[in-house]
């Protein structure tokens, strides 16, 4: 919506000023689209399923699951322009279809805590932040 023009619904020829919103800066309509398989209803799903995997992650076996979702990261599209959480579940979405924890046709369906445990929504989790928390460091370098 950042890069949408915005115009009166009365006449829709007249522009409406959003400059005085606080926080909001419209984007380069020239700014490639970033696409997302996370849903809106999946992404609160993913925050309150993966709230407290920090915890989770001292379970015994964890690490280790986590260490094999991280070496599928370099695999994935990271969006740009969405919030950090968003943009994270979008990252564990993908790391639990190359994982074949899940399908395309699970998204669509919104079944992703039915087919995933908390456990492994950590371990993802836990290796999409590693992984944002890198590229950070080389931008920063």
């Amino acid at each position: 919506m950042k890069k949408a023009s915005f115009v009166r619904i009365d006449n829709l020829k007249t522009p409406v000023d959003l400059s005085g919103i606080k926080g909001f800066q419209q984007v380069d309509p020239e700014k490639a689209f970033s696409p997302l398989l996370v849903t809106p209803n999946i992404n609160i799903e993913l925050n309150t399923f993966t709230e407290t995997y920090e915890q989770l992650m001292n379970l015994p076996s964890n690490p280790e699951i986590a260490d094999d979702f991280y070496e599928d990261t370099g695999l994935l599209y990271i969006a740009e322009g969405y919030s950090a959480e968003t943009i994270i579940n979008n990252m564990v979405l993908q790391l639990l279809i190359l994982s074949g924890y899940l399908t395309i046709e699970d998204i669509t369906r919104g079944r992703i805590t039915e087919k995933v445990n908390r456990e492994t929504l950590a371990a993802a989790k836990y290796a999409a932040i590693k992984k944002l928390k890198e590229l950070k460091e080389q931008k920063k370098k």
